[in-house]
């Protein structure tokens, strides 16, 4: 490889963003024909290639068979192809004289593809020499090809392309198309679009029908979900690929590479009972292990295992800890064949003892160190670093004093525990300016510097766990990947990840239990590793926004440059007329008044237009808080406090139409305790109960769009707000994202309130002149009724008097469009009628 394309690569790793290229998904023969990929490498630009061409790139072929590349030389006339097939425990790749012959095959053994293992594939045609090469992994064969040209200018297409329709499905990444001088290299780090970039962020290709593996690495994907009346456990086992839900009575064991799920009943009686389901995994003897520290429900058994080949049970041990130990951490040695576990909480106390388990002598014993003091804790996480062999030991929740009553601490710090040497020493603490949140039971270390760990704030009955990235020598940490949703109302709840090498994913199993403490339901969760961060899964469309920008400030230099200061101000408005149409947002300012576009964003805010946002008193957003069942109730109070609140009966009706008045007493209850829990996070509002009736009360402490908005309305001088109120009403549709039927008369009544205020604004802004304000309400009002002629013709005459009568056209067709694909005919009004 020549400098210069080591230097193109060297450049890509520091300013690219994404750590690790993710690729792009050539959907195959599995998809209709119309929906199969094709990606056009070079569709913008049309490069020369000098006596060598050379495509070197990673693969992982999924099945099928068909045209992976093909690479067109039209001077020559000539087509070569790169082909896949699987026959049998044989998998071929071909590089082919397309409609000619076969040049070169190398076959591999199927078991080096299976999983999600890259390949490295590279292609070589040697211009000079006359010669063609391929090398798949690490077989490699050249022939003697003569060719009748020195320059290539080629065409190359991933999947499908012109009448060559059957293509395997495949992944890709780390294209890199070169010759002796030239380098083009495309990570395909793309999230969204059908445009691809090169490593230099310019649009070089295009893709129809992507699927950007990006995406897998920032959203957990839901896997399958299990549940029990009964106390469950559950693990997983790396080397089987198998995860395991299990309780006394029998064991589902679900295969994370076929989707297979099986159900066994045991050889024996289980010789325990289960309380807490806490076990673990001795994969060296196939044996799933489940204990209890303390406290047996029944009997005195606290410790047995299942055989994993026969599935019959074996008693281990009768020993019991000193304390009941919740959440506290573990970690399986096998090679010293011990099961380790630290802290915990019982009896209103935290721990902070090492406590091994050996699985030889079947015997507890309580580990002792010297170095560095942990401080009593539960909720702390805990994995071994492979390169230093030490176990390390982060977070966690407690205080000096391990007693509950004098208050809990919160700990964001790290302990490396030599168990060789018998040595604590503690590596780093680092302040935490976020919600305060704890991490679960393990972690995964991929390299000797950073670990992979979730975190959630327990104290938030539905919670969010989120992917954290810790630098291991200074806790420099960031969050990967959106979030795992956990309901943490119950202590025994759990959650734990895992590295999955064979599908190179990280899972994670998140157990919840119900209000019985005994039934639970277990949820896998699944993303490609490594995980990326949110500015990294946007990363191109951050860019060519930024972009966009600067030739707008670039333009707006020129103006104020070239042109009188009457000529700039005149252009520079007319230029942010033309953005706020085109781009559909909020209207800026008409002469002296405020700027319509602002968000409000203070503490003890509520907003109901738009995307649904409840802000709390430290000016954080919590709506995430509410589930679909509080918002559900949150805005069914809401609709009517304005009258006398809604009773309690037909607060149950509504939300618990199955169950009778009694019976959803315990969830109308809980349901009603969260809501005040949540709302009391705002200042200036209170769900109250008042003569039987439930309702929730504002004070000038907090504000409410829609309360804002009624006041508007119903005012004496609607003159004054109008600017206010487009405001409001251009955050978007009333409770946008919201579509319970049961929320339909809540929608239907602030419609009905604010319609013929709109048309009162509508007409006042445009005799007045407002064009831009007339826009605005216009788009507004589309929310409630897209099909309404007034706000038609006021759109389009406002955009024909801004001068921007291509854009009124397009928005003529798009309303003319639907109104057909609604209404069943043609809508009677042309054009140059509305501008009349």
């Amino acid at each position: 490889m020549s400098f210069r394309t080591i230097a193109v690569l060297l450049l890509f790793l520091i300013y690219a963003s994404p750590s690790f290229p993710q690729g792009l998904h050539i959907k195959g023969n599995d998809a209709l024909i119309d929906e199969r990929s094709s990606y056009n490498v070079f569709e913008k630009i049309s490069p020369t290639f000098n006596n060598i061409l050379i495509l070197d790139f990673e693969i992982i072929p999924a099945r099928s068979r068909g045209s992976i590349v093909r690479i067109k030389d039209d001077e020559a006339g000539s087509v070569y192809n790169i082909s896949y097939n699987e026959e049998g425990d044989i998998s071929t790749f071909k590089l082919n004289h397309e409609g000619r012959d076969n040049l070169i095959s190398i076959s591999l053994k199927k078991d080096i593809l299976k999983g999600n293992q890259w390949i490295k594939a590279y292609a070589e045609f040697d211009m000079i020499k006359d010669s063609v090469k391929l090398r798949i992994n690490e077989k490699e064969v050249s022939i003697s090809l003569k060719q009748s040209q020195n320059t290539w200018n080629p065409h190359i297409y991933f999947g499908r392309s012109e009448h060559v329709i059957d293509v395997p499905d495949f992944k890709l990444r780390n294209l890199i198309v070169r010759d002796n001088d030239k380098t083009y290299f495309f990570p395909l780090n793309e999230s969204e679009g059908e445009s691809v970039h090169d490593s230099n962020r310019k649009i070089t290709g295009h893709v129809t029908n992507p699927v950007w593996l990006i995406n897998d690495a920032y959203h957990w994907k839901l896997g399958p979900s299990f549940s029990s009346r009964r106390v469950a456990g559950s693990n997983f086992n790396p080397t089987t690929q198998d995860i395991y839900y299990f309780n006394e009575d029998s064991i589902t064991v679900y295969n994370v590479r076929t989707n297979r799920r099986r159900a066994h009943k045991y050889h024996n009686r289980c010789p325990m009972e289960m309380r807490l389901g806490t076990n673990f995994m001795d994969q060296k003897n196939n044996r799933l292990y489940i204990y209890e520290v303390a406290d047996p429900v029944s009997g005195n058994i606290t410790i047995a295992y299942l055989d994993l080949h026969n599935y019959e049970w074996t008693t281990v041990s009768s020993e019991v800890l000193p304390m009941q130990l919740h959440h506290h951490s573990n970690y399986m040695d096998a090679e010293n064949g011990r099961y380790i576990i630290f802290g915990g909480f019982g009896r209103t106390s935290y721990f902070n003892n090492f406590y091994s388990f050996n699985l030889h002598l079947n015997h507890w014993e309580k580990l002792e160190f010297g170095g560095d003091t942990i401080t009593p804790r539960y909720f702390t996480s805990m994995g071994y670093n492979e390169a230093d062999k030490c176990l390390y030991l982060f977070g966690g929740m407690g205080n000096k004093a391990g007693d509950q009553t004098v208050g809990r601490v919160y700990y964001y710090e790290l302990y490396k525990i030599d168990t060789n040497i018998g040595k604590i020493e503690k590596i780093w603490e680092i302040p935490w300016n976020k919600e305060n949140a704890v991490p679960v039971r393990n972690m995964f270390f991929p390299n000797k510097d950073q670990f992979y760990i979730l975190c959630y704030p327990e104290h938030v009955s539905h919670s969010f766990l989120k992917l954290y990235r810790f630098s291991t020598a200074d806790g420099a940490y960031k969050i990967l990947g959106d979030s795992i949703p956990i309901l943490s109302e119950k202590i025994t709840t759990n959650a734990n990840i895992y590295y999955n090498m064979q599908s190179n994913e990280l899972l994670s199993i998140v157990q919840e239990f119900e209000r019985d403490d005994r039934a639970s339901t277990a949820k896998v969760y699944s993303i490609s590793f490594p995980p990326v961060t949110e500015e990294e899964l946007t990363f191109y469309s951050e860019k060519e926004k930024s972009s966009k920008v600067w030739i707008m400030i670039l333009i707006i230099g020129l103006i104020i440059l070239l042109s009188s200061v009457f000529m700039h101000k005149k252009k520079r408005k007319h230029g942010q007329d033309i953005n706020a149409v085109l781009q559909r947002k909020n209207i800026p300012e008409h002469d002296t008044t405020a700027n319509v576009q602002t968000k409000r964003t203070e503490p003890n805010s509520i907003y109901l237009f738009g995307e649904f946002s409840l802000i709390d008193k430290h000016n954080r957003e919590i709506n995430y808080m509410l589930s679909s069942k509080l918002r559900q109730a949150f805005f069914l109070i809401l609709y009517h406090s304005l009258d006398k609140g809604i009773t309690s009966q037909d607060f149950s009706k509504i939300l618990w139409p199955n169950k009778s008045y009694e019976m959803s007493k315990n969830s109308r209850g809980v349901t009603l305790n969260n809501l005040r829990k949540i709302l009391g996070d705002l200042d200036g509002t209170n769900l109250v109960h008042d003569k039987r009736s439930y309702k929730i009360t504002f004070s000038d402490e907090c504000y409410c769009d829609y309360l804002d908005c009624l006041n508007i309305v119903s005012g004496n001088n609607p003159e004054e707000h109008m600017d206010k109120f487009i405001s409001i009403i251009s955050r978007g549709k009333f409770l946008e994202s919201e579509d319970s039927p049961i929320l339909d008369p809540f929608k239907g009544y602030i419609e009905s309130k604010i319609e013929s205020t709109m048309y009162y604004y509508m007409e006042k802004a445009y005799t007045s002149g407002n064009y831009t304000a007339t826009v605005s309400l216009c788009e507004s009002f589309f929310n409630i009724d897209p099909l309404d002629g007034t706000s038609l013709q006021y759109l389009i005459k406002s955009l024909s008097r801004l001068d921007l009568k291509d854009e009124a056209k397009r928005r003529y067709y798009l309303f003319t469009t639907e109104y057909k694909k609604t209404m069943g005919e043609e809508y009677d009004k042309p054009f140059a009628d509305l501008l009349r």
